[in-house]
């Protein structure tokens, strides 16, 4: 359905008005925008003008603009990472990625910088990895973690501050016996962050199967699904 008065697609005006909401139209690219809105790239290089006159008059998203584009928002980096899964590669760590991303992006706003879908699943993909050998203590007493660790230099390193870092781990200040290792444990909001993330992770992995198992009412496969 097209605005009259815009000239705009309905699900394209409530997805600008909650990144108007959320300060990120900047960084939300229009590929990113087309996804959000399910519409192609090219109506939104036709309707560029259009866009950014709507984005000066927009009004406070409602709270069902909100529920849709954060639905949108974790299909979107759900749909990308399993279409691009590789040979071998399992279904849940990559959903656990993209969910991640989402939330450190979208919900607690730590990465708002970052607009390419595929560095932000990358970003997600590493903190659950941290956050996991962290969590192998259940107290939560921290970890020793080598400085060259695969998913350590990526968060350190990956054009993030090391502030957004600070936010969700706790890390010793003074490198241990291990030569080139600290001491890891989770903040409050980074407990917080993965609980969050495994949940709504879960929630994505129901929802596809249960989209699976639809598509299989004809089949001897069904019995599977039940």
């Amino acid at each position: 359905m097209t605005n009259v008065k815009y000239g705009l697609n309905e699900r394209l005006l409530k997805v600008l008005r909650v990144l108007k909401s959320d300060k990120t139209t900047s960084q939300t690219s229009y590929t990113e925008l087309a996804r959000l809105a399910q519409l192609s790239r090219q109506t939104i290089n036709k309707h560029q003008t259009a866009i950014q006159h709507y984005l000066s008059d927009a009004p406070p998203p409602s709270n069902l603009d909100l529920m849709y584009v954060r639905r949108r928002q974790k299909e979107t980096y759900v749909e990308y990472a399993t279409a691009h899964l590789k040979l071998g590669d399992e279904l849940f760590p990559a959903i656990l990625g993209a969910i991640a991303g989402y939330q450190l992006r979208h919900e607690v706003k730590l990465i708002s910088h970052l607009n390419k879908i595929d560095a932000i699943i990358e970003l997600g993909k590493a903190f659950v990895q941290v956050a996991n050998q962290v969590q192998i203590k259940k107290d939560n007493s921290g970890i020793v973690i080598n400085s060259q660790n695969k998913a350590v230099k990526h968060l350190l390193n990956s054009g993030t501050k090391v502030a957004f870092v600070d936010k969700l781990f706790s890390r010793s200040k003074s490198y241990s016996s291990a030569r080139y290792s600290k001491k890891w444990k989770l903040t409050k909001l980074g407990q917080e962050t993965i609980q969050e993330i495994v949940k709504l992770a879960l929630h994505e992995i129901r929802r596809i199967n249960a989209d699976l198992c639809s598509q299989l009412t004809v089949s001897p496969l069904h019995r599977a699904c039940k």
